[in-house]
């Protein structure tokens, strides 16, 4: 199978001359996503220090929209927007975290900015490494939280909406393959990471707790891709 890939690497690398990108090409795509990754949450009672809750691995899925400009035939450079929507379950009963355990959804609206290196670029096909950093703006909800009492017993936190900004990064692997002069798909696999600080929206909780969330993970998409321009 490994054999397999890298004679079909090896074809589409060397069947021609011309390039998908160059100088002035405008590449469109839309992707659709799927990100496993962990999650840990610092809880502050904004009177006391920061406590960590390790997060489960968690799920998630996005869809995003991609623009790439041509610099030349090795790089490119664009924006992304993308939405992705992600669910984790944190279990920690060590006495230093404030929350025994709770589940955690993020909603984000993620746009920033990527490039794109090709060392392979012919006219139908083309492998790049694109590092690519956004701007998070999130929805949280912390559900079935327990509180620790100092062992007295938990005291229990329901259905919480909160709002969370940040930042969003990482680096991706992927193919461009053309099946005519304009359209084709695109696909990627890479890491992917976030930075998040929060606050509730009740009132009540909002005036004694914020959050910091960050998430790392793997992530893997594929699109359709169009192309169009570029210098002769």
């Amino acid at each position: 199978m490994k054999i397999k890939f890298v004679v079909l690497f090896l074809f589409f690398a060397t069947i021609s001359n011309a390039q998908s990108n160059k100088s002035g090409t405008i590449q469109l795509g839309i992707n659709g996503g799927v990100f496993i990754a962990g999650v840990n949450t610092d809880m502050n009672l904004k009177s006391s220090d920061l406590t960590e809750n390790n997060g489960d691995p968690g799920f998630g899925a996005s869809f995003a929209f991609r623009a790439q400009y041509g610099i030349s035939k090795r790089f490119s450079a664009g924006l992304y927007l993308r939405k992705q929507a992600d669910a984790f379950v944190a279990d920690n009963s060590s006495a230093g975290a404030y929350f025994s355990e709770y589940e955690l959804t993020i909603e984000s609206l993620i746009y920033g900015v990527e490039l794109k290196y090709y060392p392979v670029c012919n006219e139908r096909f083309a492998f790049y490494l694109a590092p690519y950093v956004g701007i998070s703006d999130s929805k949280t909800n912390f559900m079935n939280a327990n509180k620790n009492n100092g062992g007295v017993g938990n005291q229990y936190i329901g259905d919480d909406d909160g709002t969370a900004s940040g930042i969003n990064f990482g680096l991706t692997a992927g193919i461009n393959w053309y099946w005519t002069d304009y359209i084709g798909m695109s696909a990627d696999l890479g890491i992917n990471a976030s930075s998040l600080d929060g606050e509730f929206s009740d009132p009540s909780y909002k005036d004694l707790y914020e959050y910091e969330t960050s998430t790392f993970g793997i992530v893997a998409q594929i699109g359709i891709i169009t192309k169009f321009g570029g210098k002769k």
